[in-house]
């Protein structure tokens, strides 16, 4: 039987090392944006009237946290599907994709790429919460989608800086360690949020991810 070679310690405590390197710069950038830009959100090379993901996408880390800081909560945005994309802010990022494709997808089989959020209907219930799901999609069939992972929805005051913020909990449904999962979203317009995603076992907000949810046009097939 041909023996099979373990990695060393050192490669453990060198690969420790880089991903303790990475989560203090994802926090400090993070604390730069939260704090560096105190009279108002950063300068920006558009208009939030007729921002965009891709104009997001373009933006470091400090200056999207420093926007969302400074946008007003998303209290009730509309019900129906929004298209997410999770953007390129800090070292952790390939880390977010592979966390929300992979490791947080429990959709059917072959729904491999997490696509967004639904919100559902306002409760009729003075007060209810509103809930959700997030969406996930076919790599190579994006018109066919399975829903999963749900959440309550409700404005609340925000962990990271007090201020209020539309949080989705998935404390309820998703486990121990998913359980301690939350978003924060601010609106940029109407019809795009800018939001913040922490999971409480892996540093909780002050790591948190950044992604975006833009109201979609249509709806496809879902696989519930």
């Amino acid at each position: 039987i041909p023996m099979v070679k373990l990695p060393t310690l050192p490669y453990f405590t060198a690969a420790a090392a880089a991903l303790g390197a990475a989560i203090t710069t994802n926090v400090g950038q993070g604390l730069y944006g939260l704090h560096s830009f105190p009279d108002g959100p950063p300068s920006l090379p558009f208009t939030l009237d007729g921002a965009t993901p891709a104009d997001l996408h373009a933006l470091p880390r400090h200056k999207l946290v420093a926007l969302w800081h400074h946008l007003d909560a998303a209290e009730t945005p509309p019900p129906g599907r929004y298209d997410g994309t999770i953007l390129p802010a800090g070292p952790l990022s390939p880390f977010s994709l592979f966390i929300s494709h992979t490791l947080w997808n429990d959709a059917p089989r072959g729904y491999d790429r997490w696509a967004g959020k639904v919100f559902e209907e306002v409760p009729a219930a003075p007060g209810g919460s509103r809930m959700g799901m997030n969406r996930f999609s076919r790599k190579q069939k994006r018109d066919e989608e399975a829903l999963s992972r749900r959440f309550v929805m409700d404005p609340r005051a925000s962990s990271i800086d007090g201020r209020r913020s539309l949080t989705l909990d998935y404390s309820a449904e998703n486990g121990l360690f998913w359980g301690t999962m939350r978003d924060e979203l601010r609106q940029v317009r109407p019809g795009l949020l800018l939001g913040l995603g922490s999971i409480g076992a892996l540093g909780g907000a002050l790591n948190s991810a950044v992604f975006c949810l833009e109201a979609a046009p249509s709806g496809p097939s879902g696989a519930g």
